[in-house]
């Protein structure tokens, strides 16, 4: 009884290893979140559903790094911005996120 259970939390807490996105300081500041302000929960959300490719870099291996730098910003063109420059070589997921510098993914 005791034995599936266990196996079922290592399976969970194992997946949940695999969701590698960090957030830099100040990335949620008024300056670089003016169009609208998102929890760190809420932004994995948003950019985990925004495309398949964000979604590869964000559940891929550890090796894999998404980065958010800025909120949701620039009224005009609103946006994030992220990078997968963290990821390292043993990063093989397929996502043009990978070692990417700066990306602008929209926002609503």
């Amino acid at each position: 009884m005791i034995r599936p259970a266990l196996i079922a939390i290592f399976a969970f807490s194992a997946g949940l290893a695999h969701a590698t996105i960090v957030f830099k300081e100040g990335w949620n500041s008024a300056d670089n979140s003016d169009v609208q302000q998102y929890s760190k929960a809420e932004a994995t959300e948003y950019l985990r559903g925004h495309s398949e490719s964000l979604k590869a870099i964000i559940d891929g291996p550890a090796a894999c790094v998404l980065e958010v730098t800025k909120g949701c910003h620039q009224a005009n063109d609103s946006h994030f911005t992220v990078n997968g420059a963290k990821s390292t070589s043993k990063c093989r997921v397929d996502s043009v996120y990978v070692g990417s510098k700066s990306d602008h993914v929209s926002c609503p």
